[in-house]
């Protein structure tokens, strides 16, 4: 009975680490490659992807499957605009989760809400990374992107 319990304890304590492990932690600004300010709700999950609720919105969540619009703007490390579609207005339209589009809005847009805007900061590795096809970003740059959720179809 005392070797039982002894597992079980161990299992159960295995279980919570592997559990803390994969939960969402807040960021130390000082460790995020982006020169704009995030607030004390940060998060920043276990791929690497940081988002910062700047506006929730309302209505149902996105989630993959769903077909998103979206108005962004994408921003060097150093804040230089590399990419936006703000000024045409026209919003860009994805099936969330298909990959089609960077892994890190693949996951930074998944529970945005309609209106709801958010500050993703990608890591290479959820990014274009080594190779850039459009040769406009730099080798293993992190990417910070200004996202404003327009529809969910």
């Amino acid at each position: 009975a005392v070797i039982a319990s002894i597992v079980v304890l161990a299992i159960v304590i295995i279980v919570a680490i592997v559990i803390l492990l994969k939960l969402p932690q807040r960021v130390n600004a000082n460790e995020v490659d982006t020169v704009f300010p995030l607030s004390e709700n940060a998060v920043k999950t276990s791929s690497g992807l940081v988002y910062d609720e700047l506006v929730v919105g309302e209505g149902p969540a996105a989630k993959a499957g769903d077909t998103v619009s979206i108005i962004y703007t994408g921003y060097m490390a150093d804040g230089q605009i590399f990419d936006s579609n703000v000024e045409g207005g026209q919003p860009y339209e994805f099936v969330l989760g298909a990959e089609t589009v960077i892994q890190g809005w693949d996951e930074g847009i998944v529970g945005m809400q309609v209106g709801g805007a958010r500050l993703l900061v990608v890591p290479p590795s959820l990014a274009v990374g080594a190779l850039d096809p459009f040769q406009v970003i730099p080798e293993n740059t992190t990417l910070t992107y200004s996202i404003t959720l327009k529809e969910i179809k």
